[in-house]
């Protein structure tokens, strides 16, 4: 399922506050208001994406961001570091097209960091 195209102006237009500056050359932002009440009813908590030079990638969250997506994103911040933009979004892409969400490579790797974080957290 890609973003349309009025998804992602809605992404611009979104009222945005920096929760870690360039850390790292990521970007993480909290998108408030509208936009990210709706996307949390709809149980997106937040995605990441490759970003062009200088930065290296841009995690987006709906609200507050639950700590456990914050772990599961830079899992995600990781790969892209570990790979490379384009083959991360690649990759990605290509296994979206033969797998389940959650089957993907790189979702599974972020399920199971974050099953395992909510682990350490429980004990």
């Amino acid at each position: 399922m890609l973003l349309p195209i009025g998804l992602v102006v809605l992404f611009i237009v979104a009222e945005l506050f920096i929760v870690r500056g360039l850390y790292g050359k990521d970007v993480h932002l909290v998108h408030r208001g509208l936009l990210g009440r709706y996307m949390r009813r709809r149980h997106w908590e937040g995605f990441t994406t490759p970003m062009p030079w200088p930065l290296r990638s841009c995690v987006h969250y709906w609200e507050e961001p639950d700590p456990s997506k914050v772990v599961h994103e830079q899992v995600h911040v990781d790969q892209i570091a570990r790979d490379g933009r384009i083959r991360f979004a690649w990759r990605y892409l290509r296994d979206w097209t033969h797998y389940r969400y959650h089957d993907i490579p790189y979702e599974a790797a972020a399920y199971a960091a974050e099953d395992q974080w909510a682990k350490k957290q429980a004990a």
